[in-house]
């Protein structure tokens, strides 16, 4: 399932997107930090990589990504998110066109203290990262963590 976006492939499009880990089949009995480097470790090189710009915040056996770039990159980005067993539950949570891009294009980087992601969660009331109760609001404050473009 893509994001489906109606944008034409001149706009650039940013998409939150959320998901759970899934260590249930193949987990490391030395813990879960070795299956979460596992998780984050790239996969092979695809021409979308240069096109994409994000950030993502990892934590409770869930990840909250950021990307953007052309709208058939972040579309081929959530197809291969879905496709990737390393991942459940997939959802988008946005997507919109954007004027200016906030990351740079073929990276995609870490964001997010612990009290800072606690700071973002704190006035909806929750405690634990849960990126699947995120809105917009709350997602904003996510990007603003990110250093700007230079």
């Amino acid at each position: 399932m893509s994001t489906n976006n109606p944008y034409s492939a001149n706009d650039l499009v940013q998409a939150a997107l959320c998901s759970e880990a899934n260590f249930s089949h193949w987990a490391d009995p030395r813990g879960a930090e070795l299956e979460v480097a596992r998780i984050l470790h790239p996969t092979p090189w695809n021409e979308h990589f240069d096109e994409l710009g994000g950030i993502f915040h990892a934590g409770n056996r869930f990840y909250l990504q950021v990307i953007e770039g052309p709208p058939e990159s972040v579309d081929w980005y959530q197809e291969h998110l879905e496709s990737d067993d390393r991942h459940n539950n997939v959802k988008a949570l946005l997507t919109q066109p954007i004027k200016f891009r906030r990351f740079r294009p073929g990276q995609m980087r870490f964001v997010g203290k612990q009290a800072d992601m606690h700071a973002i969660q704190l006035p909806s009331g929750e405690g634990a990262f849960n990126p699947y109760r995120y809105t917009a609001s709350m997602i904003e404050a996510f990007i603003d963590l990110a250093q700007p473009v230079d």
